[in-house]
């Protein structure tokens, strides 16, 4: 994987357009596992462009979504992920959920995620 120094140096000087959004999520990825979730939502926001493609879209909205949630603005970042659907944003929904002491609201999409056999 990248650096910081390196996926920065590229933000800034060399790439443009879909590749540099690209690149900007996978810097935010590392931001996010270095908890630092201002850090990647700065780079996110640097690098917005409308008319993403679906996939790349749908990345970056769940990594805005997540430093929010890191950032502590949990009701935003749900409402970033309403429409999506799919098992990563199903446990990010729990992890909201949990992370604001809404437990029963966390244990309810779990049991819904794993059902019992």
């Amino acid at each position: 994987m990248a650096s910081i120094v390196t996926l920065q140096y590229q933000l800034d000087n060399r790439l443009r357009g879909v590749a540099r959004t690209q690149d900007a999520s996978d810097l935010a990825v590392i931001y996010l596992a270095d908890q630092k979730p201002a850090e990647a939502m700065r780079v996110l926001n640097d690098t917005r462009l409308p008319d993403l493609p679906e996939t790349l879209g749908r990345q970056r909205r769940i990594l805005e979504a997540r430093a929010l949630l890191d950032g502590g603005r949990d009701q935003l970042a749900l409402d970033m992920v309403r429409e999506l659907t799919g098992k990563d944003v199903d446990l990010m929904r729990i992890d909201a959920h949990w992370k604001a002491k809404r437990y029963g609201q966390a244990g309810q999409l779990i049991e819904a995620l794993y059902p019992a056999t």
